[in-house]
This record gives C-alpha cells, sequence and structure tokens, in this order.
C-alpha cells in the first residue's frame, strides 16, 4: 500500500494568475520542479505537447493559451496551439518571471539527477507523471522515454501516464502493454452535465456518481488494463475508493487549473488516506507539498488515535470548506492566523475518556512566499493553519474539545476573467 505526493506541475497552477507576484514560480518550469523536490515530493506532474517541429514541450494547455493571447493569435481549438509554434520559439518564451518553457528530454534529465538523492532517502525512484496534452504525443513519448529505460538512467516503473483523451492513452498501450495509465475522468462525466455547477470543481449538493460515468471506466479498463483511476480532487467520494477497490486498481486525484491550499480539502485529503489503506496504489498532485504533507501526516495520526480508541470518530469532522480560487479567505471551520513570536494558546484538541488531552494540531506554520502570497510585494508572510477538528457531538463542560473558528482575511492574486471557461477546470 503506497501513498505518493506529486508536485502537481511543479509548485501548482499558474498560468490563470494576471500579473504573477515576482516570488512565484511558473508551473511546469525547471526551477518550480526544483522547489517541489526540495519540498519533499515524491515525484512530479507535468504536461508534454507536441510543437510544430516534432519536440516535445512541457507546458499546459493554460499556458499556451496566454502565449496565443500575448501573441495576439486567435483559436478554436486550445489543445492544437502548441503545433503552431516550434520549440525554439517555446523555449524563449517568458512564461513568467524571466522563466521558460523546458523541453521533456530537459526535465527527465533533471529527474535522473535528482534521483540518486531521493534513492539514498527512500530507497526508491522519483514518480515521473506524464499528461499527455495534446494529439500525437503518445509515441514520440514513448520513444524518449524508452531511451532513459534502455541505458538504465529510468526504470519502466518509475512512469505513469494519464490524459482526459483517453484516444491518447489506447495509442500508449499499443506502445508498450506494460506502462502504467491512468485515464483522467471528468466531472460532467461523472455526476452528469445537468448537476454540474462548475466543472472539475461543484456539483449539486448530494449527487451520486452516474452509473455510466462508472461504467465508462470500468470498460476502459477491460479494454486496455489501467493503473489507476484519476479524478479532480473535488470530484472524489468515499464511492470511487470502492469503485477502483472492486476493480482492482489504484486511485489517484489532483487539484484542478487553480492553486489549492491542503488546508480546505481536508476532508477530501481523508478519504484519500482511506484509499491508501485499502488500494495498492494511491497519490495526490500536491500544489505546495511540504503543506499537503503536514496535514496528510495530521490527518493519519487522528485517524491513528480513533482506531486506538483514544477518541471517538463520530467526535472528530474532517471536511472540505466551500472551494474559492487560490488561499481560502472568510471561512469559519479553518483557522487562518498570522505566525507571532508571543506564544498562541490553542484549543484545537481533544480529551479522551480516560482525561487525556490529545493535540490533534498544534497549527502547521506555512511559507506565504510560495505560490500563495497574499499580495506582489514580494515580502515573505507567515501563516498558521489549524486541522480542522471539530467537535460537533460536544458533551457537558466540554469546551476545550471545540476547534478554534478564528478567521482571517487573505487577498490573493488576480486571476484573468476570461479564464472562466467551464470546460477549463476539468483539465488538470
Amino acid at each position: 500500500m503506497s501513498f505518493v505526493i506529486l508536485g502537481h506541475r511543479g509548485m501548482g497552477p499558474t498560468a490563470r494568475i494576471k500579473d504573477l507576484p515576482e516570488n512565484f514560480l511558473p508551473e511546469n518550469t525547471l526551477v518550480s520542479f526544483q522547489e517541489s523536490l526540495d519540498l519533499g515530493a515524491d515525484g512530479l506532474e507535468f504536461d508534454v505537447q507536441l510543437t510544430q517541429d516534432g519536440e516535445l514541450a512541457v507546458i499546459h494547455t493554460d499556458q499556451m493559451k496566454r502565449i496565443a493571447k500575448d501573441e495576439g493569435i486567435e483559436f478554436e481549438d486550445a489543445e492544437k496551439l502548441s503545433s503552431q509554434f516550434n520549440m525554439a520559439s517555446l523555449a524563449a518564451y517568458d512564461v513568467g518571471n524571466g522563466h521558460n518553457v523546458p523541453k521533456l528530454r530537459e526535465v527527465l534529465d533533471f529527474i535522473v539527477e535528482r534521483n540518486e538523492e531521493y534513492r539514498l532517502q527512500t530507497g526508491k525512484n522519483l514518480v515521473v507523471n506524464i499528461e499527455l496534452k495534446s494529439d500525437g504525443t503518445a509515441a514520440p513519448v514513448y520513444d524518449m522515454i524508452s531511451e532513459y529505460i534502455a541505458d538504465g538512467r529510468l526504470d519502466k516503473d518509475d512512469f505513469v501516464f494519464n490524459s482526459f483523451e483517453w484516444d491518447r492513452l489506447r495509442e500508449l498501450r499499443a506502445c508498450d502493454d506494460d506502462l502504467k495509465i491512468m485515464p483522467a475522468i471528468k466531472t460532467v462525466q461523472l455526476f452528469g452535465e445537468e448537476n454540474v455547477i462548475i466543472p472539475g470543481w461543484r456539483v449539486k449538493e448530494g449527487t451520486p456518481y452516474t452509473d455510466e460515468g462508472l461504467d465508462r471506466l470500468k470498460a476502459f479498463h477491460e479494454e486496455v488494463g489501467v493503473h489507476a483511476f484519476d479524478c479532480i480532487i473535488f470530484d472524489l467520494r468515499p464511492e470511487m475508493i470502492e469503485f477502483a477497490e472492486q476493480n482492482g486498481v489504484g486511485l489517484f486525484t489532483s487539484t484542478s487549473n487553480e492553486n489549492v491550499s491542503a488546508g480546505s480539502i481536508q476532508g477530501s485529503l481523508s478519504i484519500m488516506i482511506d484509499a491508501s489503506r485499502r488500494l495498492k496504489f494511491t497519490g495526490f498532485r500536491a500544489d505546495n507539498v511540504d503543506e499537503t504533507r503536514k496535514f496528510v501526516d495530521a490527518i493519519r495520526s487522528t485517524k491513528s488515535l480513533i482506531d486506538m480508541g483514544k477518541i471517538r470518530e463520530e467526535d472528530v469532522q474532517l471536511k472540505d470548506t466551500s472551494p474559492q480560487r487560490h488561499i481560502i479567505d472568510d471561512i469559519t471551520e479553518l483557522t487562518l492566523r498570522p505566525s507571532s513570536d508571543e506564544p498562541t494558546v490553542r484549543k484545537n484538541s481533544i480529551i479522551d475518556s480516560n482525561g487525556e488531552n490529545h493535540n490533534l494540531a498544534p497549527g502547521i506554520p506555512i511559507d506565504d512566499d510560495w505560490q500563495q502570497a497574499s499580495d506582489g510585494s514580494g515580502v515573505k508572510k507567515k501563516r498558521m493553519i489549524d486541522l480542522m477538528i471539530t467537535r460537533h457531538t460536544p458533551a457537558a463542560n466540554d469546551d476545550d474539545l471545540q476547534a478554534e473558528t478564528n478567521t482571517a482575511e487573505t487577498k490573493v492574486p488576480s486571476v484573468d476573467d476570461d479564464s472562466n471557461t467551464p470546460e477549463g477546470f476539468n483539465n488538470s
């Protein structure tokens, strides 16, 4: 049973942020990949597209849209934009703060270099999660990774491949029967278009998965043999664990096209931890690996206390907050508080039947100079996030069991208004 945390496009999506702050690391760049691994990622997820001259560029469709917009290029299908550029022109383009679009070969070479350190620490290689983002990528991607596999620089087992366009995965399977394939499924396919408020983000409350969506996943698995099912974290329900278990596959999830704080998806992370106990392979593409791992560890500790009978499961409530762009602000279930040199009295604890006090989360300090700075000034800021533990059936005289619900206002970078295309939320 394994649970890996990968850097989602490195340090998370940035292409939709207008006027990228100076201290942000743009998505799908070598510097963003380096920072993610420095923070302890188990591997990297990135997007690959085929250029006009047959090169493989590491770039997301949203990045291509921004380049096209800046260059005054009109388009109907964003996923075909890469075919209008050669690699040299993409590599010369500044995707944010002086950083450029890398080639797939450059990223693979970088991973080879970092593997030695990771292998010494864990005994394993880094996971390489490639999303096939444009048509025609499967065969050239396979040819390139085969070079690295053949000479031992990377192992075939290190690679996992995903795409929302399953024909690309079919083409990849035709190249090799043993590659790890993960079909990503869109919100509208899982819940039905009539139940979706914002694809990849929000559906009508209480909406179950559709039989059609699950049947589609099962049929694809029977056709090509998949390593894991893949869905947006906001689409995750406990039923997906059961469905994956029934089909003998793993489960992978991801944030979508906006940078998401792990503190706002504690309920979904809790479901993924449950999945890791039951499935052979599970993973999450995180927008900040360090923050995510701290929450995962805290949630695991809480579940262990429940397993040991130290606390009651009904006394613990982990749930997602209402999804909003970037940092969640003005929410009551999650504490966002600037750190201070002064000691802080915290009540985020629970007392068991023996009178022992269990501090479920001492507060997780997060540097706001990563992809969620509260302004563009470049000034480093800190905030403190509590694990969202709520005593929802309090007994008499147990006020200390109630988690704090202080909030603090947080400003976020502005996002282009024209980025709100519904389908766009579905592409991770």
